[in-house]
C-alpha cells in the first residue's frame, strides 16, 4: 500500500462536504455554515455561490452547467438558476433526512436517503419526477456513475461495505452486489478512476483510501484525529485529488445537525488536495 501526503488549499470552513468538479473549478458544500463554494485552483481564489436556508450536502450539474444541491433536513433538490435557488423535488414525504448525490449524462439525479431503520436511493428526474430506485440499505452515502452510464456505486456507510448496481435505460437499479466489504471500516464520500478503483473518505478512521474492486487497498491518505470526508479527481487531467477534511466529533456533528448556531466552536474544515496522482478520475462525479 502506498502512503500519499495532502495540502490545505483551502482554510476556514466548518465542515464541508459534496465536493466536485466542475467548470474548472472544485464545487463544495460547508454544511453548517448554510453555504456552497466554488473554488479556482489556478487563482486561489474562493466564492461563495448559494446560501440555503437548509443544510446543503449533495452536489451535482446538469448538463447545461447548472447547479444542483440537497439540503438535508428539509430534504429539497435545489437547482440554481440565474435568478436564484429553485426547487426541483420535494422529498420530505419519503425520507427523513437527504445527503449525497450523483447526477448522470442526461440530468438524472441519484440521492442518497434515510428513514427510522435504514435508508436507500431515489432517482429525480430534471423535470422533478422522482421514484425510490433501491432500498434495505443502512446508511446510503457516496454515490458515482462510471464513464459508461452503466454502472451507479454507492457505500453503505453504516454497514462498512461499497454496492455497485446496474443502470437500466430507464434510470432503473439492478443487480445488486458488493463491490468491497470494508470490514470495521466506515465509508463516507466516494470517487472513481479510469482504472475502476474507488477514493473513500473514511472518517471515523481519520484517512481515504483507494479501494479496487474485491477490497484491495492500494493507497491511503491517513490523518489521525481528523477525519476524512469526501474525495474527488478534479483538475485538467483530473489527475488532482481534492478532499473534504474536518476535525470534530461524532457527539458534536449529531447535535450540530439538530442546532447549528454555534458550529464554528466545535468543527473546523478544510480542502485539500493531493497532486499527481497516478491514475486519473472517471465517470461522475
Amino acid at each position: 500500500m502506498e502512503t500519499l501526503q495532502s495540502r490545505i488549499v483551502v482554510d476556514g470552513l466548518i465542515y464541508p462536504e459534496g465536493i466536485r468538479w466542475a467548470q474548472d473549478k472544485v464545487w463544495f458544500s460547508d454544511m453548517f455554515a448554510r453555504r456552497v463554494y466554488a473554488h479556482d485552483p489556478r487563482t486561489g481564489e474562493t466564492e461563495v455561490v448559494a446560501e440555503t436556508d437548509d443544510l446543503p450536502s449533495g452536489l451535482g450539474f446538469l448538463p447545461d452547467g447548472r447547479l444542483l444541491i440537497a439540503t438535508m433536513r428539509d430534504r429539497k433538490l435545489l437547482r440554481l438558476d440565474p435568478e436564484g435557488l429553485t426547487t426541483v423535488a420535494d422529498l420530505s414525504s419519503v425520507s427523513d433526512l437527504l445527503n449525497d448525490m450523483v447526477v448522470d449524462a442526461r440530468g438524472r439525479a441519484y440521492m442518497d436517503f434515510y428513514i427510522r431503520g435504514g435508508g436507500g436511493l431515489i432517482l429525480v428526474e430534471p423535470d422533478g419526477g422522482w421514484r425510490i430506485v433501491a432500498d434495505d440499505m443502512t446508511s446510503p452515502n457516496g454515490l458515482a456513475v462510471t464513464d459508461e452510464g452503466r454502472t451507479l456505486v454507492v457505500n453503505d456507510l453504516g454497514a462498512n461495505r461499497i454496492l455497485a448496481f446496474d443502470i437500466a435505460e430507464d434510470g432503473g437499479l439492478s443487480g445488486r452486489r458488493t463491490f468491497a466489504d470494508l470490514g470495521d471500516c466506515s465509508p463516507d464520500g466516494l470517487c472513481l478512476d479510469a482504472d475502476g478503483g474507488a477514493w473513500v473518505g473514511q472518517p471515523f478512521q481519520g484517512r481515504f483510501r483507494r479501494i479496487v474492486e474485491g477490497g484491495e487497498v492500494t493507497h491511503e491518505i491517513a490523518y489521525g484525529a481528523k477525519w476524512g470526508i469526501a474525495p474527488v479527481l478534479g483538475g485538467p487531467d483530473r489527475r488532482s485529488l481534492f478532499l473534504c477534511t474536518a476535525e470534530i466529533s461524532l457527539e458534536a456533528i449529531q447535535r450540530l445537525m439538530c442546532d447549528p448556531t454555534d458550529a464554528r466552536t466545535q468543527s473546523r474544515g478544510w480542502i485539500e488536495v493531493v497532486d499527481s496522482i497516478q491514475t486519473p478520475g472517471a465517470g461522475r462525479p
